[in-house]
């Protein structure tokens, strides 16, 4: 701890991450594998609200609705491009949320014709 001359120690100053609250360090971390069906999409914006809510964000509603577009926009993608199993992941740590979605990928079709 930095000490300053004239007086004993100054409390550390508070973090700074802006006008709206932050989620708590170590929030939390889940994940959970879908099958590729399209109601999956509905079904994983469901889960992420019930989620976030469960980590006490459900109060940054503006927080809430922008995780459900993003990871609904992600797992529409991997459905689209993949339609494989795909694996959605939220972490809230460090005041950052993050959304993932992982599936096998895509094959299009110039990586076809190199495997034929």
């Amino acid at each position: 701890m930095l000490r300053l001359s004239g007086g004993g120690p100054r409390p550390e100053p508070a973090p700074r991450y802006g006008a709206h609250p932050q989620p708590p360090m170590g929030a939390g971390h889940w994940s959970a594998e879908y099958e590729p069906r399209p109601a999956v999409v509905r079904e994983a914006r469901a889960q992420v609200r019930r989620q976030l809510e469960g980590w006490g964000l459900a109060e940054r509603g503006d927080l809430v609705d922008t995780a459900e577009l993003l990871v609904s926009e992600l797992a529409t993608h991997a459905l689209l491009r993949s339609g494989s199993r795909f694996r959605l992941t939220l972490t809230a740590a460090h005041g950052v949320l993050r959304c993932e979605v992982a599936d096998r990928g895509w094959c299009g079709p110039e990586e076809e014709k190199e495997e034929e």
